[in-house]
């Protein structure tokens, strides 16, 4: 039996490596980033699926935004409201994004 090694998301150093949906069952494509901003397009093309999953790479974007701006608190915010508006219904997406802010906030002082 042939043993396939997909994968759905994964974290390499710093950076977010996703399974493109959109181009399954044909293709196998991934896609490698290390920009809040092309994970949030990956959520609204529905690059990614599922409310597990969309909460997991928004969470990482969010991480992401953060370390590139050097734990600046106007780059979380900026990174939060346009992650949080990818998916106006996904609860899974708000409660990752709101569990990241009380970690951000509680680690600031």
């Amino acid at each position: 039996m042939k043993q396939n090694n997909y994968f759905s998301v994964k974290f390499q150093g710093d950076k977010l490596i996703f399974l493109d949906q959109t181009k399954l069952p044909l293709e196998e494509c991934y896609v490698e980033t290390d920009d809040y901003e092309r994970i949030a397009v990956a959520i609204e093309r529905l690059e990614v699926r599922g409310a597990p999953l969309i909460g997991i790479i928004a969470a990482y974007g969010l991480v992401l935004a953060v370390k590139q701006k050097e734990n600046s608190s106007e780059a979380f915010e900026k990174a939060f409201k346009r992650l949080e508006s990818t998916r106006p219904t996904a609860a899974n997406l708000f409660f990752a994004l709101n569990e990241l802010r009380e970690v951000y906030n509680s680690n600031r002082s």
